[in-house]
């Protein structure tokens, strides 16, 4: 199966997370005030050169968060099903799910570090 480089350069920097806040130097951010800024794209075809979709610009990023770990979920789900029961399409189903799901978490990382 082809991977799905990154298409965005994400902080190496390590997150703090406090109640509800995400501490990251001097600057507070919380998840119900950033948004996602919509830039990342989940790509498709050969080499990688199709676009498919875009996250939507302003997302809140706890949200953005929540529907990534539904989505892994249901990857997980789909890919334990299809190698049990060697379903092919289930297994690209829950590929899909995976490449969606970091987008998502791709763009509300970048939301937060804005």
């Amino acid at each position: 199966m082809p991977g799905f480089p990154p298409r965005v350069q994400l902080s190496p920097h390590v997150w703090k997370r406090t109640g509800g806040t995400y501490d990251y130097g001097a600057e507070i951010m919380t998840d119900e005030t950033k948004t996602t800024p919509g830039v990342t794209y989940f790509y498709q075809g050969e080499g990688q050169t199709h676009p498919l979709f875009r996250i939507a610009e302003g997302i809140p990023c706890r949200s953005a968060r929540e529907q990534a770990s539904e989505l892994m979920g249901y990857a997980r789900d789909l890919s334990l099903t299809g190698l049990m029961d060697g379903d092919l399409q289930m297994v690209w189903a829950s590929h899909y799910f995976a490449a969606m799901a970091k987008a998502l978490l791709d763009d509300a990382e970048l939301g937060l570090m804005r």
